[in-house]
This record gives C-alpha cells, structure tokens and sequence, in this order.
C-alpha cells in the first residue's frame, strides 16, 4: 500500500513536471486587446468627426503619428507585412492575403491548395495565406530580413489566443491583408474570418457592399472570453476611396459620414462589451489613404485607449519624439501588453500631455509642410550651386579676365551659398507658412547674414579669409548648441531629416553632418593659420564636433564620426608634418577604434542600445553575424539608388568636374592658391578624405559628400574670382 502511495505521488509528480515543461512558454494573461485596422482613415476624419464615442476615445486616449515605411517603395500591402513582422518588409501582389478554408480557387478548396503548396494540414476555422512561401522568399532577399508572421508566432507560442475579421474585396480584388499582421510563419491564423460572409449586399452603396458590423460584434460577443487579441480590419471608407472618382463631391461626404456613424456606433458596443474586462483598443491605420497622400499628410494616425488610463500622445525609443511612432514598433508593443519580452527594437510607449489632440494636429501639419517644401527648397539651392559653379567654369574656358563687377557678383552668390544652411537651420523659430512666403523669409534670413559678413569684412577683418573662417565657425556653433540642447532646430528643418521619409528621427542627419564636418575643417583650418590660435584650442573644437556627432544622446551618427575622427586627424597631422606616414595610420585606426569603442559602450551597456549603433553591437553579442553582411549590402545598395536619382548626386559631380578641371584650366591657378596659402591645400584634402569615407561608410554618403563639399568648393571658387584673372599662373 505505501509502495502504491509512494507511485502514485512519483507519477504526478512526474505528470506536473511534464505539463510544466510543455506549458512554461506560456504566459498566464487575462488582458484583452481589440485592434482596429482601419484602412483610408486621415488625422482628419478620426480629430474632426463629430462622432462622440470616437471623440470620447480621443479625447481619454493617446494619439499619435505612425511612419508606415516598409522595406523599398513602400505599398499598403507591404505596411501590413511590416506590422506583423516588425521590420520593414516586402511584399508583392496577393501575398499578403488570407483565406478562410472552405473558400475556393478555381474549384479547389484553400485548404487543399494551402497543402499542396506547404505540406501542412489545416484545422477548421483558421485562416491561411496559400502565398506564405512567396512572401518569405522575397523577404529573404530584402534589405531588412524581415520574417513574416513573427508577430503571430511569437504570440501563438506563448499562448495567446488570436481572431481576427475583415474583408476589403472590391472590383474583384482581394484585400484581406489583416491575416499577414496576425498569422504566424507558416501563414496561419488561429481563427476568423475573412470571406465575403462579413458583408451585407447594399445597392444604394459604392460596390454594392458594405461591412455587416451585427455580424462582427456577434462574433466578438462569441469570441471574447476565448482569445486574448481580437483583430478587425475596417474596409469601407477603403471601398469608398476606390470609388471617389465616380462620385459627387456631395454624395462622397455622405458616404464618408455613414461610414463614420456606423463605426461610431460600433465603439459603442464594443465598450458596452468589454466592459467588466481589463482591455486595450487601438485604432491604427496601416497605410495613408490617397486623399492624405495628396496633402503631404503622409504620417497616419494611431490612437490607443486604455481603460482607466490618462490621455496624452505616443512616442517611441525608435523615434524619440512625443507623437511619433514607426510601424516596426506595433509588434514589440503588443507583446509588451502580454508581458512577453523579446529581442525586438522598438516600442509603442504612451506619455501623458495636456491638449494632445492640438500638439498632433499642429505636428502633422508641420510635418506635411518640411516634406512639401524640402524639395523644391533643396532643388533650388542646389541648381543655384551648379549654377555658381558652371559660371566659373565657362569664364575660365573661354576668357582670360573676368569683370570686376561680375566677380564681385558671383562672390556674394558663393558666400550666400555658406549661409543657406544657417538660415534653414534657424527658420523653424520663425515658422513654416505657404510656400512662397517660407521661401521669401528664407532669402530674407540669408541676405541679412550676408549683409552681416559683409560689413564684418569691410569694417573689422578686412580679410576674406577671415570672413569665411567666421562663416562656417558661426554654422558649426550653432549647430553644436542645436545639437546639445536636443536637436530641436534639425529635426524640424528643411535640411534635416524628415519623420516621412523615416530614415532618422534623432541626432543628427547626412545632409547637417556633412556641413558640420566640412564647416569645421575649412573654418578651423583658415581660423589656426590667419589668428596662431594654439593647437589645443583645435583639437578641442575637433573633439567636441566628434563628441556631438557621436555620442548617442546627441548626434547618433556612426558614419559621421568614422568621417569627422579620420578627416580632423588627417588635418592635425598634416599641420605639423610634411608627409602622412603608415605609423599616421595606424595611429588613425587606433583612434578610430577607441573612438568606436567608447560610443558602443555608453550606448549599449549604459543606454541599453539607445541608437541604431547599440541595437547593431546587441545582434553582434547574440551571435548575429549575418547583420554585418546587411548592413555592408544596404548602405552600397542605397548609395548605388541614391547615385541615380538624388539630386545631391548631380552638385557632387559638379564639383568633381570643377576639381578636375582647376586642376588643369587656367594652368597651376589651383597650385597658386595652395602655395600661396599652403593650410588651403590641407583643407581640401581633408575635405576631400571626408567625401571619400563618408561615401564609403553612411547609408546616404552622396548626401554627406555633397554637403561636406559646399564650403570647400565655395571658398575655391572666392579666392579664384578674387584674383580677377585667368590667365596662366606659375607654381
């Protein structure tokens, strides 16, 4: 009888470790999660309807925007891939979709084809994506290794239970891409539906369809005590987009308007359900609709409600700004709302602020203005450096004198160029308006700082020299103080960088570091040798621009400190010695790599992977090698599309034309300026080692390059049009 006892007690214990063996990667959780994938929704729709329960879900919720950029040109259905994949991934025609399985292709049922196509079995009631392995194998070949269906599994495996609903088919198209935010890596989802079962048939609505909202809340009523996330894809203002072209202006905003009071209604409900339970709705939408697109409002809006929680607006380790997200963050978010942590960047995190419906109205509006406005403002300053430049180079080719009047002319235009940057970096204090007026208060801004160098010129220094050193020193002050003080100045200017085009939202970009560091050579260059400043004070100004473009609270531009660290060394060894010698070398790759070093470690062991740099050394030390590999292949990658159709890439051919051909045309004119001011000639080719390293190792070095050149070359082309002459020069 004790043997029996003893047994007896063996076996459950034997049975408990088993079952808690199979059963510990699950996560115990009572939460609930409703999300609402809401296709073709503007800011405007969601802050301006007079809905009350969307009003009441604002205005006790957080808000924010969402970045939707996915791996290459991006498309709505690759913005769902990303979702769910939590990288920015690809996607092609169709392969983002799912079936229920008693759906049918050409007569054969979905289940059936999803077998032929994987050699997995179906259960009943899940959803299948029949192209999963087509979308893993375009995914393999992406920049980013994304791995579609992460979201799913990581979730499935933890034992969260996940349905989701939603079809958007119009004109015989299939839009059911909810399942490739929820299905796990075989293409699967739990349980759903995604056939045309959801729709009610309506003659006197665009299409003939529209969502069957009883349908859906039955079957959340149904569901809800059983899953944990239930997902639902909101189609018909996406039906009603599709058919804007058909419709009346009138007849479109009552379309809009049923649409709004019919999911109005629907949030009604859904609180009156979940009620008595601990949940979470979010309301995001995936990609911008066209109406968007077309005011620049390309930022879509994500709104979180929490029961008994606060209001204010959502920011993101990955952005690091209050309002704005990315939609890589979604699926580390969701898994952080389960108490499941794993090794994915990002995250949705809400921060409590007071008016936060205006602060992201306000944001998206000035966001849409610097992407409107970039373009046409960079375009016309470079055409007016190319124009600057080719000028010079047609009187050099065809005249041996140029007027006084002419040069004079063409001077100013050059050190009106060195300005730009300055009042682009300053103009967000003033504010953006329309167009024109932002680009009038521009060149006012410039015309008054030329004005000012001018005057400094004539009446203190007396030496053009000096007026340029102050140029490029008053650029590098203002942006270290911009720099310390948060970036507030770059961020929001129209030669930073842009929340849309979502290649960095903090630090420090390409297009400012490159001015920094070719600013500060130039400037630091001409200011040792015109005033004898000690070489301490040069170092500490090298070593604080490296400092602020570096460190991960400031500047977090890796490529940047590589090119800053190896043009400012070249520079001080070269100031005191004749020849760069290989033990200069090594002392420069052992800088480097002491410089390298210290930024990895405040970043990844004191700022726990802050920046791109931390989060690259933590795949490093979990043995992620293949990062290495993908990152060497993006940055030659966007380099090669960036040399074909920036418009940077044509003012750094420009200049090159302009460095051949000076170096040629009128004969010795370049050796003439280098021996007669021999620290000009240090300059350039330091400037020149920084366009070569910074091409080499940034993701946009055609950007960098281009603007590490401008003063450089602008100051080539004042002491070539200060001479008033072309004619041979003698070394």
């Amino acid at each position: 009888m004790k043997f029996k006892k003893i047994l007896c007690v063996f076996g459950v214990l034997i049975f408990i470790f088993l079952f808690s063996e199979n059963c510990k990667a699950f996560v115990k959780n009572d939460k609930k999660l409703i999300i609402l994938l809401m296709d073709s929704f503007t800011l405007d729709d969601i802050i301006n309807s007079d809905e009350p329960n969307l009003q009441y879900i604002l205005k006790n919720g957080y808000l924010g925007l969402m970045n939707t950029r996915s791996s290459g040109y991006s498309t709505r259905e690759k913005s769902y891939v990303t979702l769910g994949a939590g990288r920015r991934a690809e996607s092609v025609r169709d392969s983002a979709n799912g079936f229920n399985i008693w759906e049918k292709l050409d007569y054969q049922l979905m289940k059936d084809v999803y077998f032929t196509r994987t050699g997995k079995s179906v259960k009943k009631g899940e959803i299948v994506n029949i192209n999963i392995n087509l979308l893993k194998q375009i995914n393999e070949k992406g920049d980013y290794g994304a791995v579609p269906g992460s979201l799913g599994e990581i979730l499935n495996k933890s034992g969260i239970k996940i349905a989701v609903m939603g079809n958007g088919d119009v004109f015989d198209e299939k839009h059911r891409e909810i399942t490739s935010v929820f299905m796990n890596v075989n293409g699967v989802v739990e349980k759903g539906i995604v056939d045309k079962s959801l729709l009610i048939k309506d003659n006197h609505y665009p299409t003939g369809y529209r969502m069957d909202y009883e349908k859906v809340l039955n079957y959340i009523q149904k569901w809800k005590t059983h899953f944990h996330i239930i997902a639902l894809q909101i189609t018909d203002l996406y039906r009603l987009e599709r058919t804007k072209e058909y419709l009346n202006s009138k007849q479109h905003l009552k379309y809009k308007r049923d649409v709004l009071n019919e999911l109005d209604d629907f949030l009604y409900k859904i609180k009156s359900i979940y009620a008595d339970e601990e949940y979470a709705l979010m309301l995001i939408v995936p990609f911008p609709s066209m109406e968007a697109n077309e005011k620049g409002e390309k930022l879509t809006p994500v709104v979180l409600y929490i029961k008994d929680n606060f209001n204010g607006v959502l920011t993101s380790p990955t952005t690091r700004r209050d309002g704005i997200i990315t939609n890589t963050d979604f699926l580390p978010w969701v898994l952080r709302f389960f108490g499941i942590y794993k090794k994915f960047s990002g995250d949705i995190i809400p921060v409590k602020k007071q008016d936060h419906l205006k602060f992201i109205t306000d944001l998206s509006e000035k966001i849409a203005k610097i992407h409107r406005y970039r373009s046409p403002v960079i375009k016309n300053y470079i055409i007016l450096q190319i124009f600057v430049v080719f000028i010079l180079i047609l009187g050099m080719l065809f005249f041996q004198k140029i007027p006084g009047s002419l040069a004079s002319v063409l001077i100013q235009l050059c050190i009106f160029i060195m300005c730009v940057p300055i009042s682009i970096l300053i103009l967000p204090i003033i504010g953006y308006y329309s167009l024109y007026n932002t680009i009038g208060l521009l060149l006012i801004i410039t015309l008054i700082i030329v004005g000012m160098i001018n005057i400094l010129n004539k009446g203190l220094t007396h030496d053009l020299y000096l007026s340029i050193s102050f140029i490029c020193m008053v650029t590098v002050s203002i942006l270290i103080i911009d720099l310390f003080t948060g970036a507030n100045l770059i961020k929001n200017s129209l030669l930073g960088y842009c929340p849309v085009i979502g290649a960095r939202f903090y630090g420090i970009g390409n297009e400012y570091c490159g001015i920094l560091i070719g600013s500060t050579i130039v400037g630091m260059t001409i200011l040792k040798h015109k005033t004898k400043i000690p070489v301490s004070i040069e170092i500490l100004m090298f070593l604080t621009v490296v400092a602020m473009i570096a460190l991960p609270f400031w500047g977090a531009n890796f490529g940047g400190t590589i090119t800053a660290v190896s043009a400012f060394f070249y520079v001080l060894i070269k100031e005191n010695k004749n020849r760069f010698t290989p033990i200069d070398v090594v002392k420069l790759l052992v800088g480097l790599v002491a410089f390298i070093f210290l930024t990895g470690y405040i970043d990844y062991f004191i700022l726990k992977g802050y920046t791109h740099f931390g989060r690259f050394i933590s795949k490093l030390f979990n043995k992620d090698v293949s990062v290495v590999s993908d990152i060497i292949f993006r940055k030659v990658s966007m380099n090669i599309r960036l040399l074909k159709w920036t418009i940077w890439s044509q003012v750094l051919l420009t200049f090159l034309v302009f460095l051949v051909f000076i170096a040629f045309k009128p004969m010795g004119i370049l050796n003439c300026i280098f021996k007669t001011n021999p620290f000009m000639k240090i300059a350039f080719a330091s400037v020149l080692l920084a366009d070569i390293i910074g091409m080499m190792v940034n993701d946009s070095g055609v950007v960098m390059s281009a603007t590490t050149s401008i003063y450089m070359i602008m100051t080539l082309c004042i002491l070539i049009l200060e001479k008033k002459n072309f004619e041979v020069h003698k070394s």
